[in-house]
């Protein structure tokens, strides 16, 4: 994944603590066709890239996962 997008940004946050893609600046042409051709050159494993975006997506965005963190969430409200 190529996320383009503020460098505080939680987005940004997740792609480099998992390792899943490659963070450029917003509005950045010429990095984004940098990155792309790095990509295509055969810098980057893209193959890990992803195995690692799968394991986040299943570990902690997966439906049943969100849903588990609601329900904890609002229990702890309640009380």
């Amino acid at each position: 994944m190529i996320a383009a997008a503020d460098e505080d940004s939680e987005v940004v946050r997740i792609v480099r603590a998992v390792g899943c893609g490659i963070a450029i600046a917003p509005g950045r042409p010429d990095e984004l066709a940098r990155t792309i051709r790095a990509l295509i050159a055969g810098e980057h494993d893209l193959e890990e890239m992803g195995r690692r975006g799968r394991e986040y997506v299943e570990e902690e965005a997966d439906r049943d996962v969100a849903i588990a963190r609601y329900r904890s969430v609002l229990v702890e409200v309640r009380e």
